[in-house]
């Protein structure tokens, strides 16, 4: 069992990060102490890490905690397919804009060359 303050120096998450998720029933304590402290156990911290590995990737606490909460092995595993594939889309989007902003980059530096100025229709051509 880790008291709030060892989980927090485990995970490099703040005590009040901790509390936090208690108060919105993201990662509850698995126990309190007869004094109140909240202890949480191996599989509270597991959970912690997956909350922490999906808020990395970008999803809000809100998606997280459905993530999360699903019981069944089924739904989980087709829960966390679904996270998977949408991370991936906003990978290729994301790919896809950098992608875009390139041909622009490339296109405007041509320009330049060309001209030996950058006029407005160029600028504006990044700014899209």
């Amino acid at each position: 069992m880790y008291l709030v303050g060892q989980l927090s120096k485990i995970t490099n998450v703040s005590i009040r990060t901790l509390h936090y998720y208690d108060e919105i029933g993201l990662l509850k304590p698995s126990a309190k102490t007869e004094s109140g402290y909240r202890s949480y156990t191996k599989d509270d911290l597991i959970k912690l890490q997956q909350i922490l590995a999906l808020k990395k990737l970008g999803f809000t606490l809100t998606q997280i905690k459905e993530m999360v909460q699903v019981n069944k092995i089924d739904s989980k595993i087709e829960r966390w397919k679904q996270v998977f594939n949408m991370q991936l889309e906003k990978i290729e989007a994301e790919k896809r804009k950098l992608e875009k902003l390139e041909q622009s980059l490339y296109a405007v530096k041509n320009a330049l060359i060309l001209t030996g100025e950058v006029n407005t229709d160029d600028i504006l051509l990044l700014i899209k």
